[in-house]
């Protein structure tokens, strides 16, 4: 027993003179560099999170019960509303556009969150935006949402991962070999936007669905797109 705990406290004695010898900056180093590993994950969640599409309510009785918009996260099946009920769509009685530049219901995509308010005639759903993204093509958005960033890669042989593609209310990001986006009535103007937007910070939107392609570099997945959202700015 007696040669256990000398050998223990040898060894902790060991550890301490090891630490010593290290340079304070290469501890310092170590310790940012983990600190930047950590705060880069959750950044790139909260900025996908959580993103909603609106569509007008056309029911007509009284308000607040009815004449607001009906929201949805984006690719989910459902939606936690404001009552704590997960639902596939949820009714909110406004939107408080909190400063955001506001956009037609049908050509918005909003990052946001539900709340509940009262008021004299009861609680109702609000739906508090944090920022607003509009459709650039008056085309039918069809698949999976996803936030698309140019890598400034060019590569000699194709398939070249040029892209990334982070899906849009989860942590699922991958590289793809570049991105066709949606085009209406030879909108280049619309294009041009958006190619130069995938190479700045918040990228583009892009609704579409992931396909193979094959080449000279082998095989791997592209975003073939319907439809595709720039960031709205005050």
């Amino acid at each position: 027993m007696l040669k256990l705990m000398a050998f223990r406290s040898l060894l902790f004695a060991s550890i301490l003179i090891t630490l010593a010898s290290i340079p304070s900056s290469s501890l310092t180093y170590v310790a940012s560099k983990t600190l930047d590993s950590f705060n880069a994950g959750p950044k790139t969640l909260a900025e996908n999170s959580t993103f909603f599409t609106i569509r007008p309510d056309m029911r007509k009785c009284a308000s607040p019960m009815c004449g607001g918009y009906f929201v949805k996260r984006v690719n989910q099946a459902t939606t936690r509303c404001a009552n704590g009920r997960s639902m596939a769509e949820c009714y909110v009685a406004d939107i408080d556009w909190n400063g955001a530049p506001e956009v037609a219901a049908g050509q918005a995509l909003v990052l946001g969150s539900l709340l509940t308010r009262g008021d004299r005639n009861g609680k109702y759903g609000v739906l508090k935006v944090i920022e607003t993204w509009e459709a650039l093509t008056s085309s039918k958005p069809v698949g999976e949402y996803y936030r698309v960033k140019d890598l400034v890669i060019r590569c000699i042989a194709a398939p070249c991962e040029t892209h990334t593609e982070a899906k849009l209310n989860s942590a699922i990001e991958i590289k793809i070999a570049g991105v066709g986006l949606a085009s209406n009535n030879g909108n280049t103007d619309a294009l041009n936007q958006a190619l130069k937007a995938m190479t700045e910070h918040d990228g583009v939107i892009v609704v579409g669905t992931n396909a193979s392609v094959t080449g000279a570099a082998g095989r791997k997945q592209t975003l073939k797109a319907t439809q595709f959202y720039l960031r709205k700015s005050g």
